[in-house]
């Protein structure tokens, strides 16, 4: 920055030899934050000219694609005279850009650039002005020879490249939530095959049939979902929102009145979505709206399964609370179904996109019971009691899948496996070919392989994968690999369909899944964020062919398709966004009155819709060109700087805040990274490569390690001695 000499100060005392490098302020001062390592780095000037900088700037906030930024005046000394004049030479190179600039069309003063700062005065000025900045190489109007580029090249993308929805009408669909509320287990055998009082545990969830009503026989064969067991010994059953009118209330019948329904068959599910087709037959969109003590950091599964968030003889001291709020577009299971009724206020209007669920503690509301805090104690009762259920059969799939060793991976799988991964619900494909080391832990697949490949955005959301199968029976039983414990919002999600606890994805690798089994293709469905639930169908088979140079752990073959911004509100609203910025639906241009038009990248409102939409996610933040499209280079670099970094910590996922930085003092939105950049132990990352996957420490001194068996041949010679020494010094 610029510091001005003030009268009577001995400088030369102060500074030493450094006196005239101080007052060459911004030659020799000039710093820049950067925010990536925290450190301040010095400006290298390019010209001469620099050091009459006429302006400085900081960025005060960034956000929608929109750089706000802070502009303030000021101007130093000449480096050759240490004066504010203009040197010979300085006015000679001035004079050269200034020619330059004019060569390329810029409109340019031909005055001295110091001619119009104020007299008299030699501090710098400043200005409270925020200018909101908006760069691209294409923007302007049709028929001056500027509308072309990346931007208009996405506006007329063609009919056949438009991402639209594909749905599936099958029981193991991982698409059928698009189209209608069932879930896999109204395909498959009832837990129960009769009605009995107060069996709860049985048959919450499960489709009943209403027969036997006298006074409202217009009920009488239809289908609902089984609710709570009612004080009045009856049954409380909700019929679907396409059926009852649109209204979120329930019914309570009598025992006598209701049976089990039959098992959907997988041929009546094209009724059921084509009766009344202008009626939606899927489940809207829920949104959680959670409050937590802003000081409570577990794991979010872990405070709801707290039983004092439910007690009424708990209250909770801390008066900050922290409310968040995310809402979830997946399938549901028959519980979470009835669970999501049973938390849902019955005057809602369901007609809107979403229906919102409070989730309020009763702790919050001390020793009196709270109607506010009634859908909390539903849901934590439900995760309770679906987590002391899966436990049991996380426990005996971990149990089995311990026994196939590094020996049975290695006969199965060979030295590499071929991993096909297709975004599911939508055309045309998202599509991704790797090569993946059998060892690679099903952590390390998601944090250091997919994420890259597919362009998520890493240690941000939660994941879960699992084992496919064309049997409705043997999908409904399969277990789901994920974090044991996790941070990420959407995590509150998981008892909806994934369940109540999930199977550890640090201890078990790629190669064990598909040794397995005893085909040559497994087929997994992989979710990243649970809110949005992007499923993705991954093939694995084995290679056979050559391994690549450079292939020992990852490597990306090919791909295709356009890249999806994060949290854009599932593949539904994706697709609606592709066509916004393709000019084939409106876009609203006036928030006040709701005005809506059709507008191309030659309009403000185009480029603040994509920006807004498309390049301030979490993913797209990629420079200016296009952020949607895929590049099978820029993939494959970050691929490669993915696998040479540490595994992300589950429970430890990045915190996106809005923060004031104490170092700069700017406010700025930041992504809190809370792990290391790079591994300190040298177990820890390949000895040869750098890779921190896949790795194997040497047998003799377990104190290194590689990612490869031709990795450590590479790197016995020079290991050879300290292997041995070490070795000795055990004895």
């Amino acid at each position: 920055g610029y510091a001005e000499p003030k009268e009577g100060e001995d400088y030369k005392a102060k500074y030493g030899d450094e006196e005239a490098e101080f007052k060459l302020c911004y030659r020799k001062r000039l710093l820049r934050f950067d925010v990536q390592t925290n450190v301040w780095k010095s400006i290298v000037p390019t010209s001469s000219i620099l050091p009459k900088a006429l302006a400085i700037m900081a960025t005060v906030k960034r956000g929608n694609g929109v750089r706000h930024v802070l502009i303030g005046e000021g101007y130093g000394f000449d480096p050759d005279t240490n004066d504010r004049e203009l040197s010979e030479k300085a006015r000679a190179e001035w004079q050269n850009l200034l020619e330059q600039g004019r060569a390329l069309g810029a409109s340019l003063p031909d005055h001295d650039p110091i001619d119009d700062l104020p007299q008299g005065g030699c501090k710098p000025q400043y200005s409270h002005k925020l200018y909101d900045v908006q760069i691209t190489e294409s923007f302007g109007g049709r028929g001056n020879n500027q509308n072309s580029g990346w931007s208009w090249d996405l506006y007329n993308l063609p009919d056949e490249k438009m991402p639209q929805l594909v749905s599936m009408l099958a029981p193991c669909s991982s698409t059928l939530h698009h189209m209608i509320d069932f879930s896999i287990d109204d395909f498959v055998q009832p837990r129960c095959a009769s009605i009995k009082k107060d069996d709860e545990k049985n048959l919450f969830g499960a489709r009943v049939l209403i027969h036997g009503l006298q006074g409202r026989k217009d009920l009488n064969g239809m289908v609902g979902r089984c609710g709570r067991w009612l004080k009045s010994e009856r049954y409380e059953v909700f019929l679907s929102l396409y059926e009852c009118g649109k209204k979120c209330g329930s019914l309570s019948v009598k025992v006598e009145n209701l049976q089990i329904a039959d098992p959907v068959k997988e041929e009546n599910c094209l009724d059921f979505v084509t009766r009344n087709p202008h009626i939606p037959k899927a489940f809207p969109g829920i949104c959680f709206i959670l409050a937590r003590p802003l000081a409570d950091k577990r794991p979010l599964l872990e405070y709801f399964t707290d039983p004092a968030i439910t007690s009424t003889t708990t209250s909770h001291p801390d008066k900050k609370v922290m409310t968040y709020f995310d809402t979830y577009r997946g399938p549901l299971s028959s519980r979470a179904h009835a669970v999501i009724r049973t938390m849902m206020d019955p005057s809602q209007n369901v007609n809107e996109p979403l229906i919102c669920c409070n989730l309020i503690p009763q702790s919050f509301f001390g020793p009196n019971p709270n109607s506010k805090a009634a859908a909390m104690n539903v849901y934590a009762n439900f995760v309770r009691d679906l987590k002391e259920r899966d436990s049991v059969r996380v426990v005996s799939f971990e149990a089995s899948l311990s026994e196939i060793n590094d020996d049975m991976v290695e006969e199965k799988c060979g030295g590499l496996l071929k991993i096909d991964v297709q975004l599911d619900g939508v055309r045309p494909n998202v599509r991704r070919e790797l090569l993946v080391n059998p060892a690679v832990t099903m952590r390390a697949l998601h944090d250091q392989v997919l994420c890259p490949t597919m362009g998520w955005k890493s240690n941000f959301h939660y994941y879960v994968f699992r084992k496919t199968y064309d049997d409705p029976e043997k999908l409904k039983d399969s277990c789901w690999i994920g974090a044991r414990q996790s941070t990420a919002l959407d995590s509150m999600f998981m008892p909806l369909y994934v369940g109540g606890c999930v199977a550890n994805d640090k201890q078990i690798s790629i190669g064990q899944l598909f040794a397995s089994e005893d085909t040559d293709i497994v087929t997994l469905q992989y979710i990243h964020d649970l809110g949005d639930w992007y499923s993705h169908q991954i093939k694995i088979s084995k290679y056979d062919g050559q391994s690549l140079k450079d292939s020992t752990v990852a490597c990306l073959v090919r791909g295709e398709g356009l890249r999806v911004p994060e949290d854009s509100g599932g593949l539904m609203s994706y697709c609606e966004i592709m066509r916004k910025i393709t000019g084939r639906m409106a876009i609203e241009i006036d928030e006040d009155s709701h005005t809506k038009a059709f507008v191309d990248p030659s309009s403000e409102h185009w480029w603040r819709y994509f920006n807004a939409e498309v390049r301030n996610k979490h993913n797209m933040q990629s420079g200016l060109g296009n952020p949607l499209q895929f590049d099978l280079d820029s993939a494959r670099n970050d691929l490669d700087t993915a696998i040479r970094r540490p595994t992300q910590k589950s429970g430890r996922e990045v915190q996106n805040l809005n923060s004031i930085d104490n170092k700069t003092g700017l406010t700025r939105e930041q992504d809190k990274k809370v792990t290391a950049s790079l591994p300190k132990n040298a177990t820890k990352m390949c000895a040869v490569c750098g890779v921190t996957v896949a790795l194997r420490k040497c047998s003799g001194c377990q104190s290194i390690a590689y990612c490869s068996r031709e990795h450590q041949l590479q790197h016995w010679k020079e290991h050879k001695a300290e292997c041995k020494v070490i070795q000795r010094g055990r004895k």
